[in-house]
């Protein structure tokens, strides 16, 4: 069927506009997603202007393998207010997460991952743009910006028309308001690369599209598997939330990609001592075990003796993602955002709420 599939959409674009495939076959094509076994990649997601307490420069490294992961994150404020960059490492082996505040010289390790959003990829700008995070057992795309739970829902449907986005002809699926009020989310998907995400919007109960996710640059990182390496999040006006006061433009861009050469690796292979970050800290770091309640500053060796005296078995962690926020409110979209240092890092969540479908939505808003 994936084959037929296939087929379909190079015949089409053969005789003109590609027909119109069905959600199984949509799925069938994404399918080839499920042969990543690890991903390697490195990116900024920076915000053009915006408030001074938010935290505009922001840049990732990422190795996932399965459950696995880890991330360095490095961000700060705009550079005209402060040119200090924090650092914040952290990992989750499948059964230990650990943290480790590189400026501060302090870390700490705990079994399971529970609560600990920093090891779950949702509001990464590359893996919101990519669809490419893990899906929430509830998930359905709006929720948890999956490909696979977009194309695997009850409450998704492909829209039976083709549009271009960029001139790139997509094929559209949207969730509509419970009500059956109008369209509160959608996501134009490029069939002939493997139902590339090139874009997602999401609508307010207005009818106004509150936020927008754009590719504009994708690169074959591993045969049949786009995947974005430079793209665009557009954050509108929200009507009664001051944290939206001026519309932002968040700028995505994997290492290299302006040059060609994105750092984005796909079944490369990874090794079981990069989620093992307690193993590796600097000596002088100030250790600690949540779990049973010790602390040790680092010095040669150390880690092997901090190691043999962890007393909670590893088969008792409870390592299970904790469960995203639900949406408080259906007329407000729901914002997140992480206390550090006393400012505010903001990225937008998935709870934008559903909208009133009146022809062709409305732009992004960028006035009040």
């Amino acid at each position: 069927m994936m084959i037929s599939a296939i087929a379909g959409v190079v015949l089409g674009g053969i005789l003109g506009q590609p027909a119109v495939l069905s959600k199984d076959e949509l799925r069938q094509i994404a399918a080839v997603r499920e042969t990543i076994g690890d991903i390697r990649v490195s990116f900024s997601h920076n915000v053009d202007g915006g408030p001074a307490n938010l935290f505009a420069r922001s840049h990732r490294s990422v190795v996932k393998s399965g459950d696995r992961i880890f991330v360095s994150h490095a961000y700060g404020r705009r550079p005209d207010l402060s040119t200090v960059t924090v650092r914040r490492d952290t990992a989750f082996d499948g059964s230990r997460f650990s943290l480790h505040e590189v400026n501060r010289g302090m870390a700490l390790v705990h079994m399971g991952r529970d609560h600990e959003q920093e090891v779950d990829t949702q509001t990464f700008g590359f893996f919101d743009l990519a669809m490419l995070n893990d899906p929430d057992p509830n998930g359905n795309g709006f929720n948890d910006q999956s490909l696979e739970s977009l194309l695997t829902c009850d409450v998704s449907v492909v829209v039976p028309v083709i549009e271009d986005v960029n001139g790139v002809p997509c094929h559209v699926v949207e969730i509509v308001r419970e009500d059956g009020g109008g369209r509160k989310y959608a996501a134009w998907l490029d069939a002939s690369r493997g139902c590339l995400p090139m874009r997602q919007w999401y609508y307010d109960a207005s009818g106004v599209v509150a936020m927008e996710l754009v590719c504009l640059e994708a690169q074959e990182a591993a045969p049949g598997i786009w995947l974005p390496v430079i793209g665009q999040k557009n954050v509108g006006i929200i009507p009664g939330m001051p944290e939206t006061e001026t519309a932002l433009t968040f700028n995505m861009v994997v290492d290299g990609a302006e040059t060609g050469e994105a750092q984005l690796t796909i079944n490369g292979g990874v090794s079981d001592e990069e989620f093992e970050l307690w193993d590796h800290l600097p000596a002088g770091t100030e250790l600690f075990d949540v779990d049973i309640g010790a602390a040790w500053t680092i010095t040669a060796g150390d880690p092997a003796d901090f190691n043999a005296s962890i007393d909670l078995a590893v088969q008792s962690a409870r390592t299970e993602l904790a469960e995203r926020p639900p949406v408080v409110n259906v007329s407000q979209p729901a914002i997140r955002w992480t206390a550090v240092g006393g400012a505010g890092f903001i990225a937008m969540g998935l709870g934008v709420s559903m909208c009133r479908r009146t022809g062709r939505p409305r732009s992004i808003s960028t006035t009040k």
